[in-house]
């Protein structure tokens, strides 16, 4: 019987050895293909017709990883990255082939030129909207004849 528990022990042990040796190498989230060691990865992927996916994955979940992370959130909603996108399509069009390099250029400038126009359509339906809710709250909240059934006797 104890021979037995050992060799099912023995067999657990070499398991577990071989499982180690025949580990996969790490995947790319685990590394970075920038930085040494991140702690979380954002992908953004878009297709032409405008629809987008945002994937996350957290390779530590530690507390200063939670504040790098929020912190970087913030960065991207605050629209304070902004000139860390425009540099990556710059170095994306610096390293362009010299056959590809003026296609890259104009799909940059193009780039470019379609975030000038959506921002500027953004803030017209901004100030659009604010004129709106100025009217609004020039107003009553609450119609005064409709309170306590008043238009009954109006």
């Amino acid at each position: 019987m104890i021979s037995k528990i050992i060799n099912v022990l023995k067999s657990k042990f070499a398991q577990k050895k071989l499982e180690k040796c025949e580990e996969s190498p790490p995947s790319p989230l685990q590394e970075g293909a920038f930085l040494d060691t991140p702690c979380g990865h954002f992908l953004i992927e878009v297709d032409e017709e405008g629809d987008f996916v945002i994937g996350f994955d957290a390779s530590h979940t530690t507390l200063d990883a939670i504040g790098a992370i929020g912190n970087l959130i913030f960065l991207i909603n605050s629209g304070a990255l902004s000139s860390f996108f425009v540099k990556s399509i710059e170095i994306w069009v610096a390293q362009a082939e010299e056959h590809e390099k003026e296609e890259r250029e104009t799909f940059a400038a193009l780039i470019f030129a379609q975030w000038n126009d959506t921002y500027a359509e953004h803030q017209n339906l901004v100030e659009e909207v604010e004129e709106a809710q100025q009217k609004i709250n020039s107003q009553s909240a609450v119609d005064p004849t409709r309170v306590f059934n008043l238009r009954k006797y109006l």
